[in-house]
């Protein structure tokens, strides 16, 4: 089955995504409460919460997310544009899900999984409306929860 141009649907990703902040924001919290827990035992030196933080948020800023767009161009298969220019090629996963207004994608890229939580926050609501409809039609069977 060809897919007509018009039928192709792009997203274009901020930066940070709004699960990218959250887990940071956790990093720092697990560092301060680390420090907190630390202070109870006056013989421990102070410090190593503050170090657990910062290696989880060098860990990952060093992990993140390098894809900066994607096309949604037929049945299954994506093109996903990387922070360096670089285009490449991606299939939807069995992992995909829409998650009442957000949407889960599973994506094979490189012979590696790669999940991608997109939030209101994250996606304009007509490019989130189109991608909806478009993963409806890619799979009659997807899981809806509410």
């Amino acid at each position: 089955m060809s897919w007509p141009a018009s039928e192709a649907v792009q997203i274009e990703l901020p930066g940070r995504l709004l699960a990218e902040r959250l887990s940071a924001l956790l990093c720092i919290a697990c560092g301060a409460f680390g420090e907190i827990v630390i202070a109870r035992y006056p013989d421990l030196p102070a410090g190593p919460g503050v170090l657990a933080g910062a290696v989880l948020l060098v860990a990952g800023h060093l992990t993140r997310r390098r894809i900066r767009a994607l096309l949604f161009c037929g049945p299954g298969a994506c093109e996903a544009l990387l922070a360096d220019g670089r285009r490449t090629e991606c299939r939807l996963g069995r992992g995909t899900r829409l998650l009442g207004p957000t949407i889960l994608l599973d994506l094979e890229r490189d012979g590696r999984r790669e999940k991608i939580w997109l939030t209101p926050l994250d996606v304009g609501p007509g490019s989130r409306r189109r991608l909806n409809l478009y993963l409806r039609r890619l799979f009659p069977t997807l899981e809806r929860a509410t």
